[in-house]
């Protein structure tokens, strides 16, 4: 009984691996396909954790040694090029601060450059003529601009040298490049000398120019409001009152004949006549004699007392007749009368 069921055993474990039914029937055919089955894995068991073909452990120590090597190797390379961007950096900003220094702009060089060799000369005890210059480009520079001062010059032997030697330890690089000296006719060791100077300058035209700077300019007048027409005839209503500004008061524009000045604002009682020219120096004579109001001189009718009778001594033919007293005692004011031009007949009074 314990063989049979051990038997038992073994073919139900067979039947689960499927073995054929052929090596089921001889157990040891069956003994020898689980062993094998067994022996591949270990085998491949072992593949994964050996791993043979991997780098043994001599060779990873090689390969770290050389990794150390190369990662020094780069940190002195770093350490170099971080030297050389902080050495061209200082030689950026030293040629900057030299171009500014010794090489002036394009704009500014011509009369600063020509100024200073007349300055040199005339200490030099020569006599400086007339100046040209001109502006070449230099050949693979943006940055640079030939210019060429041609002078003509008086002076002596002696002064010439001396001036050359002012040239030569002048703190700009002058490049002489032609020197041409001849003697005057008549002159007592007086040349004409005619020099062509190099000498290099910053090619500032290029660049962009600055910013234009804001004008302040004036705001602009207000305009004033339209002037009102008022006529100050005393049958016209008064005008009417417009709406005024605090800074700019409404106008009143006055009809007036073409001859006539503009004038005050008459007063209460003298209201001016549009369209009649002033009254001429008899008239207004004839005005004061008579004591007419609105004649702005002589004595009222009220201040001087009755006037004379008509025909009296100082009567004056033509002349309306003279107030005549009321009532109660109030001489009666004469009626105005408009001025007439001499030799015009004056209407009858109703």
């Amino acid at each position: 009984m314990p063989r049979s069921s051990k038997l038992n055993a073994l073919k139900s474990k067979i039947a689960a691996v499927n073995i054929p039914q052929s090596a089921v029937r001889d157990p040891r055919a069956a003994a020898r396909l689980v062993i094998g089955v067994l022996l591949a894995a270990n085998a491949a068991a072992a593949l994964l954790i050996y791993r043979p073909w991997a780098d043994s452990p001599e060779e990873l120590q090689q390969q770290l040694i050389t990794a150390r090597q190369k990662a020094i190797q780069t940190r002195a390379r770093i350490g170099q090029l971080e030297v050389l961007v902080r050495k061209s950096e200082q030689a950026v900003k030293e040629g900057d601060s030299f171009m500014n220094t010794y090489f002036l702009g394009r704009r500014t060089a011509a009369s600063t450059l020509v100024s200073e060799l007349s300055t040199m000369a005339k200490a030099s005890g020569i006599t400086p003529k007339e100046h040209s210059f001109a502006f070449d480009a230099v050949e693979g520079s943006d940055t640079l601009a030939m210019m060429t001062i041609t002078g003509n010059y008086e002076g002596n032997y002696g002064d010439l040298i001396q001036y050359i030697n002012r040239i030569d330890r002048s703190p700009r690089f002058f490049i002489i490049e032609s020197l041409a000296a001849t003697p005057q006719q008549g002159g007592k060791g007086i040349l004409n000398i005619n020099m062509k100077i190099n000498i290099f300058v910053r090619d500032d035209s290029m660049l962009p120019p600055p910013a234009p700077v804001a004008e302040n300019r004036a705001p602009a007048a207000s305009v004033p409001p339209r002037a009102e027409r008022v006529d100050f005839s005393p049958s016209s209503p008064a005008p009417k009152a417009g709406r005024q500004t605090a800074s700019q008061p409404a106008q009143a524009q006055v009809e007036t004949s073409p001859t006539m000045q503009p004038t005050s604002a008459p007063k209460p009682n003298t209201a001016p006549k549009i369209g009649v020219p002033p009254p001429s120096a008899a008239a207004a004579a004839a005005a004061r004699i008579l004591g007419m109001p609105g004649a702005g001189v002589g004595p009222s009718p009220a201040a001087s007392g009755p006037s004379p009778a008509p025909g009296g001594p100082h009567a004056v033919p033509g002349a309306p007749a003279a107030a005549e007293p009321t009532a109660s005692g109030e001489p009666k004011t004469p009626t105005e009368q408009p001025l007439l031009a001499p030799g015009t007949a004056r209407p009858n009074d109703d």
